[in-house]
């Protein structure tokens, strides 16, 4: 008996060994030869999965200190609860207790794209670190805590640095996108024009109401890719993850580049 299991055994290996090769072996043009030693058994290792990050919702949950962010991607604002509650609502009841002005927004505030949402309301992080709201502003020392907590609870999620209009610059290949519609520009001296208005962009204090529903994919020389979406209703206007910034009065002079109109939020392809 133990000759007979010594003959098969190396029998399966061969046919084992031939199957899960078959690929390798024939482009190759060589036969795998049955291993005479026998390999230590494992176990597989059994399989992580990572922690899911927090959930995207379209609005703020009720009874929760929530984040919120405008994504490139999703055109509008996004929100995730912030998983140490506790933590949370201590941070925020220190920054809503500190507050120092009743000039709740200053000339020159540029927001970082980023809120914070509690007991219904919305606050806003400044680029200076403060933290502003309708009755007052919080100075950045007294907010660090809650901006540190909304920050990492966003990046989580998805959140993101915001492109800028300076890093437009040396583009070789635009594809303008929505749906399932696309159009690439690959033109030399069009994709000129198109970074001279890209580039050129003023920030917007406070955004716009425009709808964000196209969204333009640049490959720069870098060999980098950045996105940045379009406002689809007449105005000439971009976002990056919550900060926009205006290139023109009519958006259809970039659009024209493509050889694209669209009727209010209603891109179509000619």
């Amino acid at each position: 008996m133990k000759r007979l299991i010594c003959m098969i055994l190396p029998a399966l290996c061969l046919l084992s060994m031939t199957a899960c090769g078959k690929g390798t072996s024939e482009e190759m043009g060589t036969v795998p030869t049955a291993v005479q030693t026998t390999a230590p058994v494992t176990e597989a290792a059994a399989e992580t999965t990572e922690p899911a990050g927090p959930q995207l919702l379209e609005r703020p949950e009720n009874g929760k200190i929530c984040v919120g962010f405008l994504p490139t991607e999703a055109g509008s604002w996004r929100y995730a609860v912030i998983e140490d509650q506790k933590a949370a609502l201590a941070a925020y009841e220190k920054a809503a207790g500190s507050i120092y002005s009743d000039e709740w927004w200053i000339k020159g505030d540029r927001t970082r794209g980023l809120m914070v949402v509690a007991e219904g309301e919305y606050w806003d992080f400044v680029e200076s670190g403060e933290l502003v709201y309708a009755l007052g502003r919080v100075k950045a020392e007294d907010a660090a805590d809650l901006y540190a907590l909304c920050a990492a609870t966003a990046a989580e999620a998805g959140w993101k640095e915001a492109v800028r209009p300076d890093q437009l610059t040396g583009i070789v290949c635009a594809t303008l996108r929505q749906g399932d519609k696309t159009a690439t520009l690959a033109d030399e001296a069009t994709l000129e024009k198109l970074e001279s208005l890209l580039s050129s962009g003023t920030f917007e204090l406070g955004g716009t109401g425009c709808p964000f529903t196209a969204m333009l994919d640049l490959e720069l020389e870098t060999g980098e890719m950045l996105t940045v979406a379009l406002a689809t209703d007449s105005c000439g206007v971009w976002m990056s993850e919550g900060y926009y910034y205006s290139y023109g009065t009519d958006g259809q002079v970039l659009f024209d580049l493509f050889g694209v109109t669209f009727p209010f939020g209603k891109m179509e392809m000619q």
